[in-house]
């Protein structure tokens, strides 16, 4: 829960994690950017974990041929080899994602 403060007495603010908001109207402080993470900081097992759960939460629909887990999983493996995908943290909301390199 965040603390009232009042360093000055026109302008009392709530302190919060990442924000801040004031009596005097909103004001957001800039959250961290997003941390590119290179792949040989992680190892095989949390990779694969990481991109079945990206997979399995995108739900993409290939079209009228179906297309495995493992084949998924394989063709991102191979996007993140080559520098087509990268994988980011993101400390504002503490999750893991890929994203495609344009």
């Amino acid at each position: 829960m965040g603390k009232l403060s009042t360093d000055t007495p026109a302008m009392s603010t709530f302190h919060f994690p990442h924000h801040r908001a004031s009596l005097m109207g909103m004001e957001k402080e800039t959250p961290p950017p997003p941390l590119e993470i290179p792949l040989t900081a992680v190892d095989s097992e949390t990779l694969r974990r990481i991109i079945e759960e990206f997979v399995l939460r995108e739900g993409t629909d290939y079209g009228a041929v179906e297309v495995s887990l493992e084949t998924k999983v394989a063709q991102i493996i191979k996007q993140l080899e080559k520098g087509h995908t990268k994988l980011y943290f993101d400390p504002e909301s503490e999750s893991v994602t890929l994203v495609r390199v344009r």
